[in-house]
């Protein structure tokens, strides 16, 4: 009833705001598809909440993924506030579960992460006090930063609510899986018909985004955990795709992706044992022969934007001396010299949620302007500039338990579908987390979406660890 009653909601809104003055820009009424499209979407939408409840979350999920940009952009003029895709989605999320609530319907309230994650999203609403009223912050900004970086964060318990068998967390967790593959599939697209594209002026040529490297991560790290756990199943459907991913993480050209997949990748070394590592040696090395010949295959290709090749173009970010004078480096470092010298004047409590660094930075012409109002490209910095000393240990806590209890039950677990996610999910968390002291992904809607989901998948599958591998057992021959 209750999922009938928002998803009738949702197409009664959408249709009027269709119809409203102002909705979209004159514009994209050019576009003969708009029109079409968004009642479909709406009624698609509508459809799958009153009928198929857990579709929401999982059409949610893949879309962060596949087309991060939508949902990081588009949104409803509410007047003094936007209305953004993400928070309907969650919104109808939240409505369905408040009813299982009701009825008493809370299978995972014993998991012992549970309590830190609540603790992060309690900090997140301090920073909102200590941003709005003690240092008198922008109060959309402030907001904006508690929406991004806290409050979808708690997706992590729209998983754990909507998620209720094993059947269920197998399905998000394969929607995770094709996304990410897709994301695989367009950067080969891009990269072989020439559609790089600049950032900035004297910046090299990106395929994908920032957002989406790290995502493909995902299904990297899983192809290699199969081929480590389980070799004898679809080995050659799965070392393709491990080869394929990791050759579109090149190919997408971001020295933060570069590093947090090199992270992920020897996290996940240590969490083998010795055999597995021998394995894994092996795999390295086979796969450094495959991956070599795919991008000198492709090291000639055109840039379709410039008249370099793909080849200079993955030089020009790899040349590790040429950092010192490049001016996205140097102003990144600045950026960070910036936002230690503000937590420096709050250093216990942080200077609140809204609080951005103005500092001068370089330019490409040799000058310098002042940068306002600047967004640091360093989650960690952030959180601690924002959240202080002891809003920092709070959060950090959370990051320990999560990796205890992965580490514990990778040690401990003989179930191997259970294995290869966490420990896949366990090498993506590390990814991220090294990716993020570079960019700004624990502050985005899009990369906290996913990276909630991960945490709450990983959790889920440890929960179901004794009745799953108990069945293995039983149905094994």
């Amino acid at each position: 009833m209750a999922a009938t009653l928002v998803g009738l909601a949702i197409l009664v809104i959408a249709t009027g705001y269709l119809l409203a003055p102002g909705f979209l820009p004159a514009s994209a009424w050019d576009n003969p598809v708009v029109p079409l499209a968004i009642p479909l979407v709406a009624t698609l939408g509508a459809f799958s909440a009153m009928f198929r409840p857990r579709w929401v979350l999982y059409g949610f999920v893949f879309t962060a993924i596949v087309v991060h940009s939508v949902l990081e952009e588009l949104y409803l003029p509410l007047g003094f506030m936007k209305l953004y895709i993400t928070d309907a989605v969650f919104a109808f999320n939240i409505s369905f579960i408040g009813v299982r609530l009701l009825f008493g319907i809370w299978p995972w309230q014993k998991l012992r992460i549970n309590r830190y994650v609540m603790a992060y999203l309690a900090l997140g609403l301090w920073g909102v006090v200590n941003g709005l009223l003690l240092k008198h912050n922008d109060y959309d900004v402030v907001f904006g930063d508690f929406r991004r970086a806290y409050f979808y964060f708690s997706n992590f318990f729209v998983v754990l609510l909507l998620c209720d068998s094993w059947k269920e967390v197998r399905t998000l967790r394969n929607v995770v899986l094709v996304a990410c593959a897709s994301l695989t599939l367009k950067a080969f697209f891009q990269a072989t018909s020439g559609q790089f594209y600049y950032r900035r002026a004297g910046d090299a040529a990106h395929v994908l985004s920032q957002y989406e490297i790290i995502f493909i991560s995902i299904i990297l790290f899983y192809a290699l955990a199969h081929l480590l756990y389980a070799p004898t199943r679809h080995r050659l459907a799965w070392a393709a795709t491990a080869g394929a991913s990791i050759v579109a993480i090149i190919l997408a050209n971001y020295r933060a992706g570069w590093l947090g997949t090199m992270a992920g990748l020897g996290f996940l070394f240590l969490l083998l044992p010795w055999r597995r590592k021998m394995r894994m040696a092996m795999l390295g090395i086979l796969g450094f022969m495959f991956i070599s010949t795919a991008v000198l295959l492709m090291w000639e290709q055109k840039v379709t934007e410039g008249n370099s090749t793909v080849g200079q173009e993955l030089l020009q970010k790899a040349n590790v001396k040429q950092t010192s004078t490049d001016i996205n480096v140097i102003w990144r470092f600045q950026s960070y010299t910036a936002a230690l010298a503000k937590w420096r004047e709050y250093p216990l409590l942080g200077s609140g949620l809204g609080t951005y660094v103005d500092f001068y930075a370089p330019t490409s012409t040799g000058g310098s302007i002042l940068a306002e109002g600047h967004n640091i490209h360093n989650s960690m910095l952030w959180l601690l500039m924002t959240q202080g000393l002891l809003g920092f240990a709070v959060i950090m806590t959370m990051h320990v338990m999560f990796l205890r209890m992965s580490i514990s039950f990778l040690r401990r677990t003989q179930w191997t579908e259970g294995r290869i996610f966490v420990t896949a999910a366990t090498a993506y968390y590390a990814a991220m987390m090294v990716a993020t002291l570079f960019e700004n992904f624990l502050e985005h809607a899009t990369p906290i979406t996913v990276f909630s989901t991960m945490m709450a998948l990983s959790m889920l599958t440890i929960a179901h660890e004794e009745s799953q591998a108990s069945r293995a057992v039983i149905e094994s021959p």
